[in-house]
């Protein structure tokens, strides 16, 4: 394995550690609300979107 390869893999794992830490923190933060994750989706999408009809609601947040 190359020295590029290597440094390549480090900053991959490293990177893949931050990801799950801050996916865990989000996670916890949500549950510190008593939110499950597609309600938190749905109050995420009224904040960014503004009021939008319920039908909509299902096609934006499973499109993201």
């Amino acid at each position: 394995m190359s020295n590029d390869e290597s440094l390549s893999l480090k900053l991959f794992v490293i990177l893949s550690r931050a990801v799950q830490s801050i996916t865990k923190r989000i996670e916890e933060d949500i549950k510190s609300y008593r939110l499950n994750p597609t309600e938190f989706a749905v109050l995420e999408l009224l904040y960014s979107k503004g009021d939008q009809p319920i039908k909509n609601w299902r096609q934006n947040i499973i499109c993201k």
